[in-house]
């Protein structure tokens, strides 16, 4: 337990002041001119965080960790008898100065050095009207020698005697009323120092509010902190000791800060600077007169309090989930803040209650924590306190006339003693509350307070606080604070999360601790759960909350056709209307009941028609009949049916081990526990006469099998058996027996044979023989043929002796393997061989790519054909050619194939000259063969002819007609001939009488039409025409001829003379010689036509 107050700087003095000011409960004191707001104080530099909302990013309530605790804030040595923060006597009247006798000035001693001091206090105007008109408060501090004024809103004390002066003034002058541990403060201490020196600061905190000191280093490095502070029980408070070790010689500065870490902006409202006229070893800044606390008081009225309130035990039987949450239920309010006062106990008590009405389906109810600080019987109060349900259930509070809670609207919450009122409202009360354990020094169990967190809502613990607690920020708390008696704090356990076994707690000390005000704790950590308590509240007349469900768990499974279900209900009492159906909204195989009032089971009555997903809900009804909202939808799983038999792995069927077998097999889905049996059978193991079965697990004695595999203890060799498995779910629901197996335990078999043909890796296209060598003790043998794809295709038993097999599977490509084993006279198998493969291939190679010649090459003779080997595969190839057919329809004649080729070229026989087409294909190693390649075209023309030899006319010949007869020599494989005349002997193609002449199929040509021959010299010869009518590219040698078809002028005729007579003898004629003319021919005749002639020369 512990108190809890605002934020200070370190000022001792000031809490003296405003209590001689203003009396106990008439000053509500924070930080500077700003009320406490319990909601939550925003510091002035960070107001986007409103003071009453936690951020929306969150849920309401958050997750949190979990110390361990002894009593929550201060609790005195015996953890049991101590109040949350420890209270001390309650001043029931303001007091004036809390002394025996008017203090007079002190005289310095040597254990109090002389020092002079300062103190600046911040007033609001309220205050500062309050102390300039109550002469008593200067009276006092006059008396102390102490000087006092109060300027532009701030009290000023000065003194200059001693230590002792300044820890009167600040404690005795002020009383108890107001405590000067009530927010930021700032100490500054003047001194001087040896380097090395190793000075002690000893002061109060009340680190159960969230406050305690801290040294603050300056940039010169003089001073720096020794060690972490230490805490020891102090009064009500923590006394708290700072070590400082100088660094350098001389004066210096120490400044220490009292103040809410994770508050940094929250105003400095209180300056206390000292300054040392000489060296000192420590410093002490704590109360020199501590309040005295009557613990045998404290421990009566605990021990009254418990004693009153029996402990109700929890039902920790119940199935929880591995996590809850109470923030993500929308019944928690926003995150308060204490201040500097120690009243978690009232926010514990009040955060507890306001949760119970709303999970009661309430209205979000601000209740009061003043009215309990104010207001309880006994010592409770800013100093501390104790778990106060039982004023929000019958316990009469000061000047009350009625029971309840009292909401926060009718007495706000200001963080001060402040004073108790009459309050007519008293609207919620608790139907019940309680501890968890009787023993306030024992810490319940997780399992108890989960219990009690889900049953019935959030619940108050303790736990022992200190610079870890106050420094948590996020995550999971795991490291212990030190316990003594007074750091004991109060806070809310709203849920837990298993997988990292700790407490989402809410606190007290705003939205800015921890995680916007929530933590998670580790369980036992700082021994959380101290005094821990629930409370519950219900209203007959309020429309039931949803129930929240037990049993069976969500997703639960069982084989119980009749279950019985549970909830929470209403602690207001009524009826409920459960209902059971096969589908999620309640249309199919609908079981629907009502149970008596305030009774929050019921079970089954007719058996669950069958296996499956069912589901279930609830709702509350209360006494004006009124039916509240269903619960969530939870759904369990019927399953009487067992796992599936399992697969059995070894021994394989009609197998013959040698020895015990060990007997294996496959993992059933959903299976937990094993049976196994064999025996003999005469049909085949369909039913098996069992010699073995393993148990049941019907008898704890005799579990069933967990593991799966079993070995027998004993057999009997040589003899047929039969065995099978079956499985159990974790329901104990068996499965049916799987499929048996055979086996034959031998004694001994026979050895692998040594297989002999075919070689490994043989390749074949069709069944190949197989052979193996016999061995000792085999009768018969069995091979194995396994496919490409790992299935056994061929396991033949043969006959006894037989040493080969012909596989008989339909041939197939790819890796085959085959392997033998022997059997034995007693149906012992020995084991297979090792394996050989064979490949059946039956894949032809790609087709070959044609490289030469190319398509539709012209070529003079039969040409070299090439090609690629585009398949590695391939090892021979074949070449053809042949006709295409032009019809629609082409179909291709073979003129030439080749034989088999182990080369990628080759020159077929002289090919006639001819338009062909070509392909080649390709054989594999194994006689594969592949497609024919393209067609591709080839045209083999014949040669170009020489010219043939001219055999007439002769050369220079004159003739007088152009009919000559032209010959010459045949020329082989000429189809015809082409003659070309010209009348140049260069032949010129532009002169026009130069002409051509194609002649076939013979060697001789007769000039005729329509060659027209001038008279002169013609000039002619002759080249060869080929088979593809292509005139050679050479002409014969050329020959001429002298044409002239003009006769010469008719001669003169001289003797004798025209119309001679008389002439007697024969006569000789004569003519004169005719130009041009080589011959003559006469005539002559009796008729001047010469009609007819009796004498006529030759014509030559």
């Amino acid at each position: 337990m512990t108190k809890i107050d605002g934020v200070v700087r370190v000022s001792v003095l000031i809490s003296m002041v405003f209590s001689m000011l203003f009396g106990p409960g008439s000053f509500s004191y924070t930080t500077v001119n700003a009320q406490v707001n319990r909601q939550e104080e925003s510091p002035t530099t960070t107001p986007e965080i409103l003071p009453t909302d936690v951020p929306t990013d969150i849920p309401t309530e958050l997750p949190t960790n979990e110390p361990t605790l002894e009593n929550s804030e201060n609790p005195t040595l015996d953890p049991s008898v101590l109040p949350t923060e420890t209270p001390i006597a309650t001043i029931t009247e303001t007091p004036t100065l809390a002394l025996t006798e008017t203090p007079s000035a002190l005289e310095p001693t040597e254990e109090s050095p002389r020092v002079s001091w300062n103190l600046q206090v911040n007033l609001n105007p309220d205050q500062v009207s309050k102390l300039q008109s109550d002469d008593s408060f200067f009276q006092g501090f006059q008396a102390l020698d102490v000087e006092n004024s109060i300027s532009n809103d701030q009290l000023l004390l000065s003194g200059n005697e001693s230590i002792d002066q300044l820890r009167s003034s600040i404690f005795t002058g002020f009383g108890n009323s107001v405590d000067f541990l009530g927010g930021v403060a700032e100490v500054n201490i003047h001194l001087m120092a040896n380097s090395g020196d190793v000075l002690s600061f000893v002061m109060e905190s009340r680190i159960t509010s969230g406050f305690y000191w801290e040294f603050v280093p300056n940039d010169s490095g003089g001073f720096v902190q020794e060690s972490e502070p230490e805490f020891s029980d102090y009064s009500e408070n923590v006394l708290e000791t700072i070590r400082i070790r100088a660094n350098q010689t001389g004066e210096g500065t120490v400044k220490l800060v009292y103040h809410q870490p994770f508050r940094p902006d929250d105003p400095t409202h209180l300056i206390l600077d000292i300054n040392l006229s000489e060296q000192i070893q420590s410093l002490d800044l704590s109360n020199p007169s501590p309040a005295v606390i009557d613990r045998a008081a404290i421990e009566k009225q605990m021990a009254e309090e418990r004693a009153s309130h029996p402990i109700e035990p929890l039902n920790t039987s119940i199935n929880l989930p591995s996590s809850w949450d109470w923030r993500t239920q929308g019944v928690l309010q926003d995150i308060r803040y204490q201040g500097s006062c120690g009243s978690c106990w009232a926010f514990g008590t009040v955060g507890v209650m306001e949760a119970a009405v709303k999970i009661a389906n309430g209205p979000s109810a601000d209740l009061s924590e003043q009215f309990l600080v104010s207001c309880n019987q006994g010592e409770s109060s800013c100093n501390g306190g104790y778990v106060s349900s039982a004023y929000h259930k019958d316990k009469l509070g000061q000047l009350q006339s009625e029971a309840g809670a009292v909401l926060e609207s009718d007495m706000p919450y200001t963080a001060t003693n402040g004073t108790c009122q009459v309050v007519s409202n008293h609207p919620y009360k608790l139907l019940d509350w309680g501890f968890l354990l009787p023993d306030p020094n024992e810490i319940p169990t997780p399992e108890q307070i989960k219990t009690a967190i889900y049953t019935h809502g959030p619940v108050t613990a303790e736990l022992c606080v200190g610079i870890n607690f106050n420094s948590y920020k996020s995550g999971v708390l795991s490291s212990n604070d030190l316990c003594m008696s007074n750091n004991r704090h109060m806070v809310v356990l709203v849920g837990w999360n298993d997988a990292t076994q700790s407490w989402i707690l809410r606190n007290s000390w705003s939205t800015y601790w921890g995680e916007n005000g929530y933590g998670n704790i580790k369980w036992g950590t700082s021994r959380i759960g101290y005094d821990a308590s629930w409370v519950s509240y219900g209203d007959p007349n309020v429309i039931p909350p949803a129930p929240r469900l037990l049993e069976p768990l969500q997703n639960a499974a069982f084989t119980n056709k009749t279950p019985t279900f549970s909830w929470i209900g209403n602690p207001g009492g009524g009826t409920y209307k459960i209902q059971v159906s096969r589908s999620a909204d309640f249309s199919t195989e609908l079981i629907e009941e009502t149970t008596a009032a305030g009774i929050e089971t019921y079970t089954i009555t007719s058996p669950l028609s069958s296996d499956g997903t069912w589901f279930w809900r609830v709702r509350g009804i209360n006494s004006n009949n009124e039916e509240g909202a269903w619960s969530a939808i939870w759904s369990f799983t019927l399953d009487t049916t067992g796992p599936d038999a399992p697969t059995l792995n070894a021994p394989e069927n009609e197998s013959t081990p040698v020895g015990i077998p060990t007997f294996y097999w496959a993992p059933s889905a959903t299976a937990t526990a094993y049976q196994f049996e064999y025996g003999t059978s005469t049909d085949g193991g369909t039913t098996i006469d069992p010699v073995l079965t393993t148990p049941d697990g019907s008898d704890p004695l005799y579990p069933a099998l967990t593991v799966r595999n079993f070995k027998p203890v004993s057999i009997v060799f040589a003899t047929k058996y039969y065995w099978h498995v079956r499985a159990q779910d974790s329901l104990k629901n068996w499965g049916n027996w799987s499929a048996s197996r055979s086996f034959n335990a031998q004694v001994s078999v026979p050895i692998s044979p040594i297989l002999v043909n075919p070689a490994d890796n043989s390749v074949f296209q069709s069944h190949p023989i197989l052979s193996w060598n016999a061995v000792s003790s085999g009768v018969k043998y069995q091979v194995r043929i396994i496919s490409p794809n790992g299935i056994i295709a061929e396991e033949p038993i043969l006959d006894d002796g037989v040493l080969s097999y012909t596989v008989h599977t339909p041939v197939k490509n790819g890796i085959w393997k085959w392997l033998v084993r022997a059997w034995n006279s007693t149906g012992g198998v020995g084991p297979y061989s090792s394996f050989r493969t064979y490949f059946i291939d039956l894949n032809p190679p790609l087709s070959p790519t044609l490289l030469s010649p190319d398509a539709g090459k012209l070529v003079r003779s039969t040409p070299a054909f090439s090609w690629t080997e585009f398949d590695s595969t391939a090892s021979a190839f074949q070449f053809e050619y042949g006709t295409l057919s032009e019809d629609s329809t082409p179909i291709f004649t073979s003129v030439y194939l080749s034989d088999e080729l182990t080369t990628t070229s080759i020159t077929p026989p002289t090919m006639t000259p001819a338009k062909y087409y070509w392909h080649v294909r390709a054989r594999d190693a194994v006689g594969n063969w592949s497609g024919w390649s393209e067609l591709r075209i080839i045209d083999i023309y014949p040669a170009v002819l020489v010219p043939p030899t001219l055999l007439s006319p002769a050369t220079g010949i004159l003739v007088n007609t152009p009919a000559q007869i032209l010959a010459w020599t045949k020329v082989s494989d000429a189809k015809g001939y082409q003659i070309q005349f010209a009348d140049t002997s260069t032949f010129s193609t532009s002169d026009v009488d130069t002409q051509y002449v194609t002649v076939l199929s013979t060697e001789t040509y007769t000039i005729v039409d329509p060659i027209k021959l001038h008279d002169g010299i013609w000039y002619w010869r002759i080249r060869s025409i080929n088979s593809r009518d292509e005139a050679g590219t050479t002409w014969s040698t050329a020959r001429a001829f002298t044409l002239d078809t003009t006769a010469p002028a008719a001669p003169v005729l001289s003797v004798p003379a025209d119309n001679a007579a008389g002439i007697r003898a024969t006569p000789t004629f004569s003519w004169l010689a005719s130009v041009g003319a080589n011959a003559y021919q006469f005539r002559i005749s009796d008729d001047s036509g010469f009609g007819s002639t009796f004498d006529i020369s030759p014509d030559g």
